[in-house]
């Protein structure tokens, strides 16, 4: 367990010690020079989508590719919110 008494998506977008917890992860991840050798490398704003990447989702290919398009306009608006938003966490709407 990541952050006790969070166990679906929807409990940890709403769950402020969970998204500290990745925003943590994150920052730490970010200073640490022999995982992020540039700042174009660095993870400067996150959100946590409703569902896996998966084949079923038809996010991903039967080899594990992501297929770009479908998930571009599948996600459009957090794509643009997350762009738009100066803060590091952007809730999906």
């Amino acid at each position: 367990k990541l952050v006790s008494g969070v166990k679906t998506i929807p409990e940890a977008c709403k769950d402020p010690t969970f998204i500290k917890t990745i925003t943590d992860a994150i920052t730490a991840t970010n200073k640490d020079g022999s995982a992020v050798i540039s700042n174009a490398s660095k993870i400067q704003k996150f959100t946590i989508l409703p569902e896996d990447f998966a084949v079923e989702t038809g996010i991903l290919t039967p080899s594990l590719k992501l297929k770009r398009s479908v998930c571009a306009d599948k996600y459009n608006k957090v794509i643009e919110a997350l762009y738009a938003s100066s803060e590091v966490y952007v809730n999906f709407h």
